[in-house]
């Protein structure tokens, strides 16, 4: 049996990083094939960039609506920016919450 399946948690799978992690992935291995290819190969769901991880730190999760997904607060408000050249701009505020439904679905390394 796969060892995936068997975990409960057969994929696809998505991979986060910081953004220096991810500038190092580009390094060649075995070849001319790079981390980040090899990366790609493997999670199904793409492979990312955010700020908001630690440096060093690659989080890999099983994409699919059981373990998370966006929750859109019913907190909408407008703003009026003020009269730019007979134009009336206005700014639409919104929040949106990451809701980790399964953490086990969740690896954090590094």
């Amino acid at each position: 049996m796969d060892a995936r399946a068997s975990s409960g948690f057969p994929g696809p799978y998505a991979i986060i990083m910081s953004p220096g992690t991810s500038a190092l992935t580009h390094r060649v291995i075995k070849g001319a094939r790079t981390e980040i290819q090899h990366a790609k190969s493997v999670a199904e769901s793409g492979v990312y960039a955010t700020e908001m991880i630690g440096p060093g730190q690659i989080i890999v999760t099983e994409a699919a609506r059981s373990n998370a997904d966006l929750a859109v607060g019913i907190d909408m408000k407008t703003a009026y920016r003020g009269a730019d050249a007979m134009r009336y701009p206005f700014r639409i505020l919104e929040t949106l919450a990451l809701r980790i439904k399964r953490p086990e679905s969740i690896a954090v390394l590094g």
